[in-house]
């Protein structure tokens, strides 16, 4: 019964994973073949705005009904937090609506505005939800969070691709997040056994808002670098273009968050088994390293070599991208799964400040990539800046992983530079090569993976890592560690 336990909570998990990142790419597909590229575009602003506004007013409001949850009804848990949460979604539909109307001619489009301010509508109605499945989680019950959540992007997506059908324009996105809301709020009672109910308790609100207040700057930089790339290219290059990226940058980014909740799922509870100094002894920083290499590498490669040709077998012919821009994303993507190098170490060990300062470095690079396109005002040009900046927060980010937790320095270095170096000679070769000569690309992609296991193999015979048997066995009988909270 365990083992179906474990096999349960594993499908729950999945479940809500794979409908959070997998939809999301269904909805752009479905659109892109539905409705013009400036619809499309215009569509995909609106989505935009809808997640910045709850990302960069997020509290973790969630989270605290979570830890908050052994104190019971006594203490007016959740009243408490569902008064907190439905005054930040005000405050959150308040600003939507008025501030769709600068928003709308910023993108180049003021018969948008209405829209934009209806968003406001769809984020007060979210501030209605029960915080029970989210609470229950501390229980490692994961059913109804996985189900609240896999139901409202199904809703969102149905509603969003049928409304397509009839209104053929933008505002089909606008009614799928409405309808979205108004699922996710229905499941999140019909799932839940307290009645809901608002109240007040000040030590639960203190708690709440001081372990919620530091998430604010953290979630403003996450929304800045995880999005702020399309608002540059709809402000500078209009949204026409934004469709044409989002379709490249959707098909390479999807899969990374799948493969990095993957990744984080086995590397959390192995670093917490090892502690700070357990990981540099064992050595395990340097496996995670070596990994996290191999996989941005293979990927980014991957992407590199046919990604051109998928995007325009998935999205239609009109958006298949030129060699040159499929390339700068598939550095970019490669840079992005490099700036993460720190952060599950840190998220282990109580460094947030660490976390923090790794978002704000990604967000800057957002700065190259404006100064790129001022330059030379076209997609590429602003992906390849964006890359640039990201390679700095690289660089930085394994600077403190050799001089924090014991990486190691020649390994770290080739994991870094070695990929990119064939990813570059790839791309030149790749431009000479058409998008459909799928024999040609596949020789192409076979010679550099070639290329990556040589390399591989030989700094890992020079770094004198144990083979992975061995590893294993050193991982078994290593007794737990108590994890270390240190500030940065």
């Amino acid at each position: 019964m365990r083992q179906e336990g474990k096999k349960l909570s594993a499908a729950m998990i999945s479940l809500g994973a794979v409908c959070e990142s997998a939809l999301p790419f269904v909805r752009s597909v479905a659109l892109a073949r539905m409705i013009s590229p400036e619809q499309f575009g215009l569509a995909i602003t609106i989505a935009l705005a809808a997640g910045v506004s709850e990302l960069v007013t997020d509290i973790g409001i969630g989270t605290s009904a979570m830890r908050q949850g052994e104190r019971g009804q006594d203490h007016n848990v959740l009243p408490t937090l569902h008064t907190i949460l439905l005054v930040r979604s005000a405050a959150i539909g308040l600003i939507l609506a008025l501030g769709g109307i600068p928003l709308a001619p910023l993108f180049g489009a003021p018969e948008a505005a209405s829209s934009f301010s209806m968003l406001g509508l769809a984020a007060f109605i979210r501030g209605f939800h029960h915080l029970e499945p989210a609470r229950v989680l501390r229980d490692f019950v994961y059913g109804p969070d996985a189900i609240t959540t896999a139901v409202g992007h199904v809703v969102w997506s149905a509603v969003t691709v049928a409304a397509a059908f009839v209104l053929d324009d933008y505002r089909c996105m606008l009614l799928g997040i409405t309808a979205g809301a108004i699922a996710y709020v229905l499941t999140t009672h019909l799932l839940s056994r307290e009645r809901w109910r608002l109240g007040w308790d000040w030590e639960v609100a203190r708690e709440a808002l001081a372990y919620g207040a530091p998430l604010v700057p953290n979630g403003i930089a996450l929304a800045v670098a995880g999005m702020g790339d399309r608002f540059l290219i709809g402000s500078f290059l209009g949204v026409t273009q934004m469709a044409y990226y989002s379709a490249s940058s959707t098909a390479a980014f999807m899969p990374r968050f799948v493969v990095m909740k993957m990744l984080g799922a086995v590397t959390l509870p192995t670093f917490l088994r090892f502690g700070r100094e357990g990981i540099v002894t064992s050595r395990l920083i340097d496996y995670y390293g070596l990994a996290l290499s191999g996989i941005s590498s293979v990927y980014s490669v991957t992407f590199l070599c046919f990604g051109g040709w998928a995007i325009g077998l998935v999205f239609g012919a009109g958006y298949q991208p030129d060699q040159t821009l499929v390339s700068a994303i598939a550095v970019s993507v490669y840079m992005k799964y490099f700036t993460s190098l720190p952060t599950l170490p840190a998220l282990v060990f109580g460094q947030t400040k660490l976390v923090l300062t790794v978002t704000v470095l990604s967000s800057l690079s957002l700065v190259c990539g404006c100064i790129a396109v001022l330059i030379s005002p076209h997609l590429p040009s602003l992906v390849v800046g964006i890359a640039l900046g990201e390679f700095m927060t690289v660089l930085w980010s394994v600077t403190v992983c050799i001089k924090i937790y014991g990486l190691s320095r020649r390994l770290a270095w080739f994991g870094v530079l070695f990929p990119l170096c064939a990813g570059l000679v790839a791309h030149q070769v790749s431009m000479s090569v058409p998008t459909g000569a799928l024999e040609s690309r596949i020789q192409i992609y076979l010679a550099v993976l070639a290329t990556l296991a040589i390399g591989y193999a030989a700094v890992w015979k020079l770094s004198q890592l144990p083979w992975l048997a061995e590893y294993i066995r050193i991982m078994r009988s290593a007794p737990k560690a108590t994890v270390q909270e240190n500030a940065f």
